[in-house]
């Protein structure tokens, strides 16, 4: 193998070594840069990764609107940070609190969405929480498996509830959520779907361009590792 062909091959894997070192680095160093929190333009989302979200959960509380689009809670629009959810099951109005139910959890929100508290199974939440409602009297009930639970104001203790008629929190189904909280919510989801981690990620396998793009990858792969072993043969016949 002559060292001119040799060369050639190197410069022509130049741009998948780049590639490869540049988002690996930025993949190592993704906690301080916090790429897992920042995200790419909803345009992009959309060419690159056909994503975008175009439904909502919906709860209406007395005088609030409680939504869920992808992983987000909002209200009246406006998203809560620090929550992620997976199901949004249910959400009730008290004089002191929003409670909102999902995944196994109980929030406690103020009237401008401030987390107050959150409760799970480890702090005394009965588990599992199917659901959220009221009593006539306006008590908060929520739903386990078998049984129905009583909750205090302080939400401290839980006792089981023999009472009357709970009316439960049901979803929207009649698409009565404002527009503008709807325009509101879609903004900020379709922005905030696909973190720069992914795409970091995704370049770096291939997986960004499909089946192509991995094929590519693997062959960059084998190349530069085919230039690493000819290299040496190189030196050695030259030594």
């Amino acid at each position: 193998m002559s060292r001119k062909f040799h060369r050639r091959i190197g410069i022509s894997s130049f741009i998948f070594l780049l590639i490869f070192v540049i988002t690996g680095l930025l993949l190592q160093h993704t906690p301080g840069l916090h790429l897992d929190r920042h995200y790419i333009p909803a345009v992009l989302s959309k060419s690159l990764y056909s994503a975008a979200a175009h439904e909502t959960i919906d709860y209406k509380t007395d005088s609030h609107w409680i939504s869920q689009a992808g992983s987000f809670l909002y209200i009246d629009g406006i998203p809560i940070p620090y929550i992620e959810l997976n199901s949004l099951q249910g959400a009730v109005e008290s004089k002191s609190y929003i409670w909102v139910v999902a995944d196994n959890k109980l929030w406690l929100l103020s009237k401008q969405g401030e987390i107050v508290d959150e409760f799970s199974f480890l702090s005394g939440l009965p588990s599992p929480t199917t659901k959220i409602g009221r009593a006539s009297d306006g008590t908060i009930i929520i739903r386990g498996l078998h049984q129905n639970w009583q909750a205090k104001e302080d939400t401290q203790a839980w006792q089981a509830y023999h009472g009357g008629q709970v009316i439960w929190a049901t979803p929207d189904q009649n698409f009565n959520l404002p527009e503008h909280i709807r325009e509101s919510v879609f903004e900020h989801v379709n922005a905030h779907l696909i973190s720069w981690e992914r795409v970091l990620l995704d370049v770096h396998s291939g997986r960004l361009f499909g089946v192509i793009g991995i094929v590519i990858a693997d062959l960059a792969a084998l190349l530069l590792l085919f230039l690493a072993a000819t290299g040496i043969f190189l030196w050695l016949k030259r030594a």
